[in-house]
């Protein structure tokens, strides 16, 4: 008798369960990947005019300088710059990279307040 090679003329399913069919599909998260999160640091360095500074200010905004003994307001006095403008710098890079707020930063909700009874102040004057 000839054999019959079609799987189609079989009586039995072709099918055989294997483990791996149990394994459910990894879903994507919010998680940049490392490149992407490299060219962006880059791209936000390469469009300030003064990039030593982007670069102090981003360590200690990343919390690197803070390891290495620097702070916002050392970077501030190397560069000659105010304190402020180191950290609304180091706001805008962890705004741009969406990071958690530094600790001793004023939170998103306490800013937006203060902004608040800024702007009731300029208009009562």
């Amino acid at each position: 008798m000839i054999e019959q090679t079609d799987p189609s003329t079989w009586p039995e399913a072709s099918y055989n369960h294997h483990p791996v069919d149990d394994i459910e599909p990894v879903e994507e998260t919010d998680e940049i990947p490392v490149v992407t999160a490299l060219c962006k640091v880059l791209d936000l360095i390469s469009d300030e005019p003064n990039r030593s500074f982007a670069v102090d200010v981003l360590s200690v905004s990343l919390s690197y300088g803070a390891s290495q003994g620097l702070s916002l307001a050392e970077v501030a006095r190397r560069h000659g710059v105010t304190r402020a403008a180191a950290q609304k710098k180091s706001r805008y890079f962890r705004d741009r990279l969406r990071l958690p707020a530094a600790p001793g930063f004023k939170s998103e909700e306490i800013r937006r307040r203060h902004r608040e009874r800024n702007r009731r102040n300029i208009v009562n004057e």
